[in-house]
């Protein structure tokens, strides 16, 4: 009875439909290169590091209310097709803090030769007061790379036999990314 409340409070609880789009709990299977195939993507255990990588981010802009940060996002190829229509960012964490990562509200399709590099960065926004409530000592620390995690829901129309379904399929974020502020020239004068 325990491991059984146990698994219910771990699997996450996902609402039928976001933004029109009914969700999906599939996981995405990403192509491997050489002799791996495709196969080994396909298992329940697929790491998101596999399927995600984020580039070098870089402060934006500070203000006394806000820091934004930009970060590059490559996807991985994948065997699904299709056209994602907007990527939906939710729970996303960087160093334990909450930050607010605005959706990515440009079309693609969906990588299937090799790895796609998104054309317009990712924006994290960190309010300062939140910052300084305690990310400061582990962003400004000696810290070299901070721990991402959170939610990804991919919305788009993907290609199932002959027939195309809107949906929207959660991708676990568990990332780490260099620190923005470990080096002073990342600050842009804008």
């Amino acid at each position: 009875m325990r491991a059984a409340n146990a698994q219910l409070s771990v699997s996450p609880t996902f609402p039928r439909e976001i933004r029109g789009y009914k969700v999906e709990r599939a996981q995405p299977k990403i192509k491997r290169a050489g002799n791996e195939g495709a196969t080994g993507a396909s298992s329940p255990g697929a790491n998101t590091n596999d399927l995600l990588q984020l580039g070098e981010p870089r402060v934006a802009s500070v203000t006394p209310f806000e820091l934004t940060i930009e970060v590059s996002v490559t996807i991985a190829p994948v065997e699904q097709r299709g056209q994602v229509d907007f990527l939906l960012f939710e729970d996303v964490r960087v160093a334990e803090t909450p930050v607010t990562v605005d959706d990515y509200n440009h079309s693609f399709k969906m990588p299937n030769e090799r790895a796609l590099t998104l054309p317009h960065p990712a924006i994290i926004r960190i309010s300062t007061p939140r910052l300084a409530l305690g990310a400061v000592n582990q962003i400004t620390g000696a810290q070299d790379e901070l721990p991402v995690t959170g939610r990804l829901w991919v919305c788009g129309r993907f290609k199932k036999f002959l027939a195309t379904f809107k949906r929207a399929v959660p991708v676990e974020i568990d990332l780490r990314i260099a620190n923005p502020l470990k080096r002073k020239q990342n600050f842009s004068t804008d």
